[in-house]
């Protein structure tokens, strides 16, 4: 197959995008596959007009994880490896994934957002050892602190 691996992008996880790519790029090759990688950026679509199969996005947070990219190769009629643009942009947006995994029966673990003006002083002003109040809510650690609309979706 000819598959077309996109890594890099514009967000934050941009370093970890291209290792990530570089990594795909290699075990693809290794089973024999003929491979293109492409450093994909918002303002450069060049790379989709390479001929390919499938092309395997390693783009991580914005633009890469939110639906925008897989809406572009849908618009292509490209065939790719993941989710589709609705899904992704869903699931890129944590508080909305949760709460439809929670609203279809199904067990996910309690969270709250916070904005953080509200979050930092939690932690800055609590005695070692003390929970955290969130949202009206007391939270004991573990706490998992995630951004909203970042990667790690």
């Amino acid at each position: 197959m000819r598959i077309l691996v996109l890594a890099g992008g514009p967000s934050s996880e941009r370093e970890i995008s291209l290792e990530g790519g570089r990594a795909v790029a290699d075990a693809c090759r290794r089973l024999g596959h003929e491979v293109a990688v492409a450093d994909f950026l918002p303002d450069n679509h060049a790379a989709l007009d390479l001929p390919c199969d499938v092309v395997f996005p390693v783009l991580h947070g914005p633009y890469g994880e939110d639906g925008t990219l897989q809406a572009i190769l849908d618009e292509r009629g490209l065939f790719y490896v993941g989710s589709g643009a609705a899904a992704s942009r869903l699931c890129m947006d944590k508080h909305a994934a949760k709460s439809r995994w929670r609203d279809a029966g199904l067990p996910t673990a309690a969270w709250a957002v916070v904005e953080r003006e509200r979050w930092l002083p939690c932690f800055q002003d609590r005695d070692q050892g003390a929970g955290i109040t969130l949202a009206g809510n007391a939270v004991e650690p573990p706490v998992v602190v995630k951004p909203v609309g970042e990667g790690s979706s």
